[in-house]
């Protein structure tokens, strides 16, 4: 299997590099909100994730250093609580009140467009009208997502909604200080998870009431590889490989896919089934994402890519 892989053309291995990410990522939406509607608390969640890949990373963060950007030591603590256990608590207990398709969808589409959004206002990066359309598309989507239905389970969706897109932003300017830093990718990895682990995992396991326990200890390992190793490690790894095979404007081509993937992976394992509004939300936040980043513009015009 491995020496068939690696006989394959780089642009077909730089596409499964990308899908294999694509897939994990929408997974996690899907998995994580599986557990914490059974045995896992969203603490217990945050702590198998930081605990797995701050125990595989600290060894990074020691090589490379706790010195990032401009700040030194100050941007690594700011890239952790960023990225770090605040976002993934946030947006787990978004989980808990609307279903995987509207996480997906909105964490994505929050990320992208504040990203978009800051680098046109903040950094006054040069912008185009499809991209601005591509902004307008996607808040018509998440729009769509808010008012599709309520949902509850033990309070309102629109505080999932909420704390969904609190996630994204946040996850928007931890995009915005890697790329100005100019942070190699996995030093910002092993910081973000190395910190978390550190500070979160005492207080979790001083403080936090645990159910983890002999009776959910196969749930717990899946979480723990899952999290930790796979959506934390490899997928970070093989979409970066995908970036150098493909370049990043193909591999971010594929990001929209992310919520697509959670609400298929949604219908089968967690029996959430979109109706037209939700699914419309869902399609419409994804092509926003599409143009307002940029992507499409570039594919289309190939001179463009290579002067960007």
């Amino acid at each position: 299997m491995i020496q068939l892989f690696k006989a394959l053309p780089d642009r077909t291995k730089g596409i499964l590099y990308v899908l294999f990410s694509v897939l994990v990522w929408g997974g996690w939406i899907v998995i994580t909100r599986y557990s914490v509607r059974g045995t896992l608390t969203t603490f217990d969640i945050t702590a198998l994730r930081f605990g797995v890949a701050g125990a595989f990373l600290l060894p990074v963060l020691i090589r490379k250093g706790l010195n990032i950007g401009p700040y030194g030591w100050k941007g690594s603590l700011c890239l952790a609580i960023l990225m770090g256990a605040p976002f993934n608590l946030l947006t787990i207990f978004g989980m808990r009140y609307a279903p995987a398709s509207h996480a997906a969808a909105l964490i994505n589409t929050s990320m992208m467009v504040t990203a978009t959004l800051l680098g046109i206002f903040l950094l006054k990066e040069k912008t185009t009208p499809l991209r601005l359309v591509g902004v307008v598309i996607s808040a018509v989507g998440i729009s769509s997502l808010l008012f599709a239905r309520p949902f509850a389970e033990g309070g309102n969706g629109l505080e999932g909604h909420l704390l969904f897109m609190m996630g994204g932003t946040m996850w928007a300017f931890y995009a915005i200080c890697v790329r100005n830093w100019k942070v190699d990718p996995l030093h910002a990895t092993a910081a973000v998870s190395s910190i978390s682990f550190v500070i979160y995992l005492p207080v979790y396991l001083l403080f936090i009431d645990s159910n983890i326990g002999r009776d959910n200890i196969g749930e717990v390992l899946f979480q723990g590889a899952y999290q930790g190793i796979l959506n934390s490690i490899l997928a970070l790894l093989f979409f970066n490989r995908g970036i150098a095979l493909l370049g990043a404007t193909t591999s971010g081509a594929f990001l929209p896919l992310v919520p697509v993937v959670a609400t298929i992976l949604a219908i089968p394992l967690l029996g959430e089934w979109p109706n037209g509004y939700e699914f419309m939300g869902v399609l419409l936040a994804s092509g926003g994402v599409f143009l307002s980043t940029g992507i499409a513009e570039r594919l289309l015009n190939p001179s463009l890519a290579k002067k960007k």
